[in-house]
């Protein structure tokens, strides 16, 4: 039989120091994409197979990011295995759910309503959510790919737009 068992975890947040220069220039890239549906988020690329306006923009800018992050963790080798938007709109929301297949799951907060929770991680052991982060636009959370999040409805009048990515950090210095 299966049991949980508590094992410290974390999550690395880092601020895009280029966001206030770039938030228009990207949220263009993100404009041009076509009005795609997933689920419960009016605007993603997820599925799409369209070809990304903004990937090479992404790749450009973050590569310091990725590099910062991968310092947190004592990492120097980053694969980034998905890259897609998300664009909530007054009561959209994305449920619980976990990546699979691979380590991190990163979070770009592009825009976020100030008077919103961002991403609510979920906690096995008590079966109960884990307190609000203090996540500001313009934040990146990287964490565990496993933790069960969600995004809880959107009750602002203001559109949230979040770029996600996922990635694995190869070998680790300690």
């Amino acid at each position: 039989m299966s049991k949980l068992h508590q094992l410290d975890s974390f999550y690395i947040k880092t601020k895009f120091k280029y966001h206030k220069k770039l938030k228009e220039e990207f949220l263009n890239l993100i404009d041009q994409m076509p009005n795609i549906r997933y689920d419960t988020i009016t605007k993603s690329d997820y599925n799409s197979n369209t070809p990304k306006t903004y990937e090479k923009f992404f790749y450009y800018y973050f590569e310091e990011v990725l590099n910062e992050i991968g310092r947190a963790i004592k990492s120097k080798d980053v694969e980034i295995t998905s890259l897609w938007f998300q664009q909530y709109y007054k009561k959209d929301n994305h449920q619980w759910h976990t990546h699979p297949r691979v380590s991190y799951s990163n979070v770009y907060y592009l825009e976020l309503p100030e008077s919103e929770e961002q991403t609510q991680f979920f906690n096995l052991l008590t079966k109960k959510p884990y307190s609000n982060i203090n996540i500001k636009e313009g934040d990146i959370i990287t964490f565990n790919a496993a933790m069960p999040h969600r995004s809880k409805i959107l009750l602002s009048d203001k559109r949230k737009t979040v770029v996600v990515f996922n990635s694995n950090y190869k070998g680790i210095t300690l």
